[in-house]
């Protein structure tokens, strides 16, 4: 209670206004980097996957053979 006293009452709208605004800056970095990772994400498990199909058609393949 004694720091809300000592809170200069002028500043603090223009204190909140800067505080949400840099919120909204960096909501918007993280969800751009969770985009990024996303894509990042999928294309490695589209890796992986198309190479454990390779596998198993090759396992496949020589147990055919």
């Amino acid at each position: 209670m004694v720091e809300a006293g000592l809170a200069n009452k002028d500043t603090l709208d223009i204190d909140l206004e800067e505080v949400l605004e840099e919120l909204e800056k960096l909501d918007k970095a993280r969800s751009e980097m969770e985009q990024a990772h996303g894509v990042v994400k999928n294309e490695y498990t589209e890796k992986i996957e198309g190479t454990n199909y390779a596998t198993v058609k090759a396992v496949e393949k020589n147990k055919v053979s």
